[in-house]
């Protein structure tokens, strides 16, 4: 099983060499790409299920920036962290833990945690998070609709801007959305 999906991170690769979008630092990154797979795999996800969690966290790195740092996690800076759904589940959990198991525990798990920002994929919580910690503008990867929480200091004001960079919809602490359209949002200044 890990010398299969080796040998399909190095077809891919040398795919992406071939098509002539390989860069240093993709032939950088391809051990990294690997290691995450094989941690997928250990963890009870079968291959397909790894290529496809791997290919939604380089969607993601391509969209927001940071660094993998697990199989379903990133780390935008130091500010904010994307945990990602598994394939064929509601929301992110710990790898290694049985389907149905605690979610990953976090501060946007259960609700949103004092002092962060949760995005959320989904509707009522449920999706890929983005937990927004430290006061920044963050890029909104979604064209769908899902929900937010906002339980920063009291009266901390989130906005919600349109791809020009313009509010188009604002947050006052404590408060959240279960079921909200991300279509219109760009970015989040979150606080």
């Amino acid at each position: 099983m890990i010398k299969r999906i080796l040998s399909l991170a190095a077809a891919l690769s040398i795919a992406a060499v071939a098509a002539g979008t390989g860069t240093a630092a993709a032939d950088a990154a391809a051990p990294d790409r690997q290691r995450f797979m094989i941690q997928a795999t250990t963890a009870g996800l079968n291959a397909a299920q790894a290529e496809w969690l791997q290919l939604e966290v380089e969607r993601y790195l391509a969209t927001m920036g940071g660094r993998q740092t697990a199989p379903n996690k990133i780390d935008i800076d130091g500010e904010a962290e994307v945990r990602i759904a598994l394939p064929g589940e509601e929301s992110p959990r710990e790898l290694g833990s049985p389907p149905g198991a605690a979610k990953i525990p976090g501060p946007c798990d259960g609700g949103t945690a004092y002092g962060h920002f949760c995005a959320y994929s989904g509707t009522f919580g449920k999706g890929t998070q983005i937990d927004m910690y430290k006061c920044d503008t963050y890029r909104i990867p979604w064209a769908s609709v899902g929900s937010w929480g906002n339980n920063q200091t009291k009266d901390t004001v989130a906005l919600f801007l349109n791809n020009s960079g313009f509010p188009i919809d604002s947050s006052k602490a404590p408060s959240n959305n279960h079921v909200y359209d991300w279509n219109p949002v760009h970015d989040v200044i979150n606080c």
